[in-house]
């Protein structure tokens, strides 16, 4: 991606950020599966924060190469907490990929304070369950 593409989604377009989280067919539309990406965002709050997407795909998979330039742009968009940030992150993956089941967890920790700061955020399409496969992933 050009630096003038991630410069202008740094900077606060939402549609061009998600546009960064580019899909790819599902190559087996017949089973519940999880995926697991895992990235570092800058955050607001100073610093920086684990970023963890499990989602059961539908019809799309995130492209892994494009998520890292996604999360990377995610470092310069403003959000003012981590709640927001989770929040976005949920918003971008649900109207790119339309999962059938998603997690967002940060995690960041201030070097100063010693402290954790974590939040948790997950959505399904109507109807969806799959207990047995998500029950396998660690707690935040």
């Amino acid at each position: 991606m050009s630096s003038t593409k991630l410069a202008t989604a740094a900077h606060g377009d939402a549609a061009s950020l998600r546009n960064l989280l580019h899909a790819l067919p599902n190559p087996d539309l017949r089973h519940d599966y999880l995926v697991r990406l895992i990235g570092t965002v800058a955050h607001a709050g100073g610093g920086n924060a684990r970023l963890t997407l499990h989602y059961v795909p539908d019809r799309m998979i995130a492209d892994a190469s494009g998520f890292t330039v996604y999360v990377e742009a995610l470092g310069g968009a403003a959000h003012d907490t981590l709640e927001a940030l989770a929040a976005c992150v949920l918003d971008d993956v649900n109207n790119a990929l339309v999962p059938r089941w998603v997690r967002v967890a940060l995690t960041a920790d201030s070097a100063s304070t010693g402290s954790k700061h974590a939040v948790l955020i997950e959505d399904s399409q109507p109807g969806w369950s799959n207990d047995p496969l998500i029950s396998v992933l660690p707690p935040l």
